[in-house]
């Protein structure tokens, strides 16, 4: 499981981190925040702390003495002021939802239940399959129209097509033979052309 948070509004605007089981990320003014380090000089150095836990979901503790606001996804107004030693200090969040902290607002823009690892892999494995399921099919198909074709042009009545006759009756002595044409052959050869050739695929 994972969660991906997004900064939308303050000094820090468009920054975003992700938080994973046993690798919590901790908010504030302070350098030793890491990737949760934000540039709002009225939060405190360490403000509060999201953190991931397996068969919970995600945490967000406050540690500092302003208070953070917690809005609920679709809402307007604050559900609840988390405050360190308070009797609310942590609370449990859900995609959609933000918490509010000086000039700041983090929002929760993606909950996933697949380690960003395991999904990432699992995608990558259905295109794979799809692409070779995909190869197959066209290999399967070029082979067939292969076949059909060389059965078809290899028929005697295929190439007698293509020679046309030695002459013409009615011609002018002398004039090239004309191609002959399937209208040329009776309707009995022509179904035999065709029941010939599909039987050769």
């Amino acid at each position: 499981m994972s969660a991906r948070l997004d900064i939308t509004h303050g000094p820090s605007a468009g920054t975003q981190f992700r938080v994973t089981p046993g690798a919590p990320i901790s908010v504030g003014r302070g350098s030793d925040n890491g990737p949760g380090k934000i540039k709002d000089p009225s939060i405190s150095r360490v403000h509060g702390t999201f953190s991931v836990v397996e068969g919970t979901g995600l945490q967000f503790r406050d540690n500092s003495r302003n208070g953070t606001w917690l809005v609920r996804a679709g809402q307007q107004t604050p559900a609840a002021t988390l405050r360190k030693d308070s009797d609310i200090e942590e609370a449990h969040m859900a995609e959609g939802d933000r918490i509010m902290l000086g000039h700041t607002t983090i929002v929760v823009a993606s909950v996933s239940l697949a380690p960003p690892a395991a999904a990432a892999a699992a995608a990558a494995s259905s295109r794979g399959a799809g692409s070779r399921t995909g190869s197959r099919r066209t290999s399967r198909t070029r082979r067939a129209s292969d076949v059909e074709a060389e059965a078809i042009l290899s028929h005697p009545f295929s190439q007698l097509l293509a020679a046309g006759p030695p002459a013409d009756r009615g011609a002018p002595p002398g004039a090239p033979p004309r191609a002959r044409k399937p209208d040329d052959l009776p309707a009995d050869v022509l179904s035999s052309v065709g029941r010939a050739a599909i039987g050769k695929v």
